[in-house]
């Protein structure tokens, strides 16, 4: 019997959370990577790793037709795009499509009627998220997060909404939007407005994003393996979400500049999540993304979170490369 095996089209947390969902599954992994980044975490982890293309974003991780030729010398039959860019561009998927292969995530038709559907952004408006997840059966779950800030203004992350009437008008619209289209598997969809004057949707992030933690810490289910084990059973159902739900609070810890990991020291404890793909002697560049980590923090109310949060970044240490660590503690202290 052929194992079946997933090409991971991306890099970084995500290509790492993607293969380990794939792992639990038994699942074969294929990564793939740029040249300075041989020696990057996805690429130990995954069943085999191919360089792409030289160290450009465009020449390697998006360069879709060296994707889709991996995919056909390889005999894959499944791709799961780990790039919002590739995530949302119904071309990409239409082309990975005509060549036989099943994208782990919406069809390009799919993609291509919630775009014609979204509205231009609003800038000057508050902008909230729903990760949400719709199974085999057309069941929707969504989670209501929003941006938390400190008194300067600074915003540090994400935290998960309570539940009221509008949360409740919220998930509802973002359910009528997707419910006819066909839409199946794991998503984020952006929204601006207010309570008096409504929201609109601006857009939606198919697959993985870092919302979709949020909404792992809350239900206590792991939405990747969910989406990939949604890709091989079409009928595949959620499982019944906990009632008792935690607050949940997201931040993103930044590099400043390029660099190698020369010590590193990681936060653990009750309450807390770390999505990295860190470790000692990692490369680290910038130029693809500034977020090398994000850390959740959950409890029983949004005080328990925020305490738990300020206590795991005063024990983090990355060193080697200059990062937002200390901002982040400061800017917690002053929420306390």
């Amino acid at each position: 019997m052929v194992k079946r095996t997933v090409l991971v089209a991306g890099r970084g947390a995500t290509a790492v959370k993607v293969i380990r969902a794939a792992r639990a599954l038994q699942l074969g992994t294929v990564a793939v990577y740029s040249k300075p980044e041989r020696d990057a975490l996805h690429t130990r982890l995954a069943d085999s790793a191919y360089q792409i293309g030289p160290a450009p974003l465009e020449e390697s991780y998006l360069n879709q037709g060296a994707l889709l030729t991996l995919a056909a010398l390889k005999q894959i039959d499944r791709i799961y795009p780990a790039l919002p860019y590739l995530a949302t561009e119904p071309a990409f998927t239409k082309q990975a499509e005509e060549a036989g292969l099943t994208v782990v995530g919406p069809s390009a038709q799919v993609l291509a009627d919630l775009a014609q559907e979204s509205v231009p952004n609003q800038p000057s408006a508050l902008e909230v998220e729903v990760p949400f997840f719709v199974d085999g059966q057309g069941n929707f779950q969504g989670l209501l997060v929003a941006p938390f800030q400190s008194s300067t203004g600074a915003v540090l992350g994400l935290q998960t909404a309570t539940a009221g009437s509008e949360t409740t008008a919220i998930l509802n619209q973002v359910k009528d939007w997707l419910q006819p289209t066909g839409y199946r598997g794991l998503g984020a969809a952006k929204l601006t407005g207010d309570a008096q004057s409504g929201y609109q949707i601006q857009g939606l992030t198919p697959g993985y994003s870092p919302a979709a933690d949020l909404a792992e810490s809350v239900w206590d289910v792991d939405l990747v393996q969910a989406q990939l084990q949604l890709s091989w059973q079409p009928d595949w159902t959620l499982p019944p979400m906990p009632n008792d739900r935690p607050s949940a609070i997201l931040i993103e810890i930044k590099a400043a500049d390029s660099g190698t990991v020369t010590a590193l020291h990681l936060p653990s404890g009750l309450g807390l999540r770390l999505e990295t793909d860190l470790y000692p002697g990692a490369p680290v560049n910038t130029n693809y993304d500034q977020t090398i980590a994000t850390l959740i923090a959950t409890g029983p109310d949004l005080a328990t979170a925020y305490q738990r949060l300020y206590l795991a970044l005063g024990e983090t240490v990355i060193a080697g490369l200059p990062t937002n660590l200390d901002q982040l503690v400061l800017e917690l202290n002053q929420l306390s």
